[in-house]
């Protein structure tokens, strides 16, 4: 009985020790990011989607287009503040085919014609909103690892003109667990 309760007394503090030394791990990534950071790719686990960032300062973002079988690509740059990645670029709205040549889902890439149609609306909506084609837009975003070690990303874009109001441009978003980093360097 003595030796039964000797091995639980020890396995229990050897399960207390763990999360001990996992939280010293997170508190070091924590805490290394983004003043350690040279390069990565973050992955969102999605077909052709995802933020590589080089060590010279610059990043490429590849995502899949409003009509299928069209991948984007965006490239921009990025510098490091004190707690996050900040991202800066400016996105054409002007279609290009085969931009990047990503099927953009896995069960069904659009058809020539539904590829046009798909393009045709696309180009009428920015025209609609805009009320010119095609647009030149400001983006401005920020990457960061939230406390449950999630990376998160926001992105922001406006219209560049010449009025002084500021129109909101076509992606807009925030997303607390957008992906992983993957093939970093610290």
């Amino acid at each position: 009985m003595k030796l039964f309760n000797t091995i639980f007394l020890l396995l229990a503090l050897f399960q207390i020790s763990i999360p001990q030394s996992k939280n010293q791990d997170d508190e070091n990534i924590l805490t290394s990011f983004p003043k350690n950071f040279l390069e990565g790719t973050l992955s969102t686990g999605v077909d052709c989607e995802n933020i590589k960032f080089l060590k010279n300062g610059e990043f490429i973002y590849k995502f899949t287009g409003d009509c299928k079988g069209w991948g984007r690509k965006l490239k921009g740059k990025w510098k490091k503040k004190n707690d996050h990645l900040e991202l800066s670029a400016i996105m054409n709205e002007n279609y290009e085919e085969a931009e990047i040549g990503c099927a953009g889902s896995y069960y069904h890439t659009n058809t020539k014609a539904e590829k046009d149609e798909c393009i045709k609306k696309y180009k009428n909506n920015i025209k609609d909103k805009f009320g010119i084609f095609p647009v030149k837009l400001k983006l401005s975003g920020k990457v960061w690892v939230t406390n449950s070690l999630d990376v998160g990303v926001s992105i922001e874009t406006y219209l560049i003109s010449t009025k002084k109001e500021k129109v909101k441009g076509l992606m807009f978003f925030s997303d607390e667990k957008f992906g992983t980093f993957t093939n970093d360097e610290f």
